[in-house]
């Protein structure tokens, strides 16, 4: 969506304003970009140009000025790739508008729910800062504040944590879901002293996935604001190339079993054996497990010239009773029941990316070149040797111990039965080293054996 205007004074200031200004020319017509966010962009149209040559100029000190003999005047120095000065432009013009386009926002890969809320809400506000209008009213947009205010408590987006805030929006969502301990928390918030404390206490309860019903109450009302509007790929990518582009993600990802339509795909199935997993800071083993869910979603990333499909990878262990859910199911914290990874588009090999993503939503081990090309050389071997690390301290200090607890009771067994003379003796004939070998060993694979097969932490 665009919304184009006649250049004012307003516009003229801002391009005053900007450190660096990107200046496209073509023709008798040229375009400056002035201001972008997340959801829009705004550019200055000029037309009738004369003084200047077709291409692309990185300006600084830019100034737009009735010029004397009529028209307009666009004046700046021009920077080169290493920033330096290079020379001035002056070019003249007949006549100028100002284009604000709006976005859908896009998808961020990484990120707990939570904070993707928040960064949202901070998009949508600086979107709406800049003119782009969001339909949903005044509730809409105080909800927008009570979530910036949140994220600037809990320390995101610049905020320090400190000052007073009012959540009246946020606390009468929770109030209505029956989350009353959410509701004190919010209140207590509103007035604590440590502001960025409470709000992280907040924030570790907000992504259980207790709380995932909230989280999509609020997602909901937000997403409805922009209905209507193309993400940048849509508005820059020609239908054509966006619809291959997108039929071959279908296609990559139907052939490795996954059903379901673009963007969203699915495979469930059991896990075999024991896969290493992390969520929230913690390390979990899964499996063996009869019913888990694999969920894949593509995220669509324009770069200024293509398009690149990325992947958010699920993982769902379905207890009894629960339903298969979707993608956004696996960000909340399940204590290790629920897990999510990433996987970013590698240039020009849409097999390899899809590889990937296969294999990280079955938490399956990527091969030395999926993981070369993933950037994530030593993962599940920093993740692996951590575990064995941990087992073999565990036994070790078992072992010394049991070893330690025996020669005590060997000890007095020999003082009872034949005197102190006769401890030493006794005590030299038992194989101490075996005793502690053994003990270590099977304390060791014990906690192996009991963390894989009984535990997920």
């Amino acid at each position: 969506m665009a919304e184009i205007r006649p250049l004012s004074d307003a516009d003229g200031e801002l391009i005053r304003n900007c450190p660096d200004l990107l200046l496209r020319v073509k023709g008798k017509r040229a375009e400056l970009e002035i201001e972008s966010g997340e959801m829009f962009e705004r550019r200055a149209l000029f037309e009738g140009l004369s003084g200047v040559e077709d291409g692309e100029y990185c300006l600084t000190g830019a100034d737009v000025a009735t010029a004397p003999g009529g028209g307009y005047a666009l004046t700046g120095e021009i920077r080169d790739e290493a920033w330096r000065v290079t020379g001035g432009l002056a070019m003249a013009f007949e006549g100028a508008s100002v284009e604000l386009r709006a976005f859908r926002p896009g998808e961020p890969l990484n990120g707990k729910p939570w904070e993707r809320l928040l960064w949202l809400a901070w998009d949508m506000a600086e979107a709406n800062a800049a003119g782009v209008e969001l339909s949903g009213g005044p509730e809409l947009i105080m909800l927008i504040r009570e979530l910036c205010e949140f994220s600037k408590l809990a320390g995101y987006c610049g905020g320090e944590g400190r000052g007073k805030s009012a959540f009246p929006i946020l606390k009468g969502y929770t109030a209505k879901l029956g989350y009353k301990e959410l509701t004190d928390l919010f209140t207590k918030a509103e007035t604590a002293r440590d502001g960025k404390r409470a709000a992280d206490k907040l924030l570790s309860k907000l992504n259980a996935s207790k709380y995932e019903p909230l989280w999509r109450k609020l997602s909901g009302r937000l997403a409805a604001s922009w209905e209507g509007l193309k993400s940048r790929a849509e508005t820059y990518i020609a239908p054509d190339a966006l619809s291959a582009a997108r039929e071959r993600a279908r296609g990559l990802l139907k052939a490795r079993g996954y059903t379901g339509e673009y963007p969203d795909f699915v495979r469930t199935g059991p896990i075999a054996g024991v896969r290493l997993g992390n969520a929230y800071g913690q390390m979990y083993f899964v499996g063996p497990e009869r019913r888990a869910v694999f969920h894949i979603h593509c995220v669509e990333r324009y770069d200024g010239s293509g398009i690149y499909i990325d992947h958010i990878c699920g993982t769902r262990i379905l207890r009894k009773g629960e339903e298969a859910g979707d993608i956004w199911s696996c960000l909340f914290d399940g204590g290790g029941y629920r897990l999510a990874g990433a996987v970013r588009a590698v240039d020009g090999e849409p097999e390899l990316t899809a590889d990937i993503a296969v294999r990280r939503a079955e938490l399956m081990r990527l091969t030395n070149e999926e993981r070369d090309a993933a950037g994530d050389r030593r993962t599940d071997r920093r993740g692996w040797g951590l575990i064995f690390a941990v087992c073999a301290a565990m036994g070790l200090l078992f072992g010394a111990a049991i070893t330690l607890a025996a020669a005590l009771v060997a000890a007095l067994i020999g003082l009872a039965l034949s005197g102190p003379s006769e401890v030493l003796p006794l005590l030299g004939t038992i194989p101490w080293w075996a005793v502690f070998a053994l003990s270590a060993a099977i304390f060791a694979v014990s906690m192996a054996a009991v963390m894989t097969g009984l535990g997920r932490k």
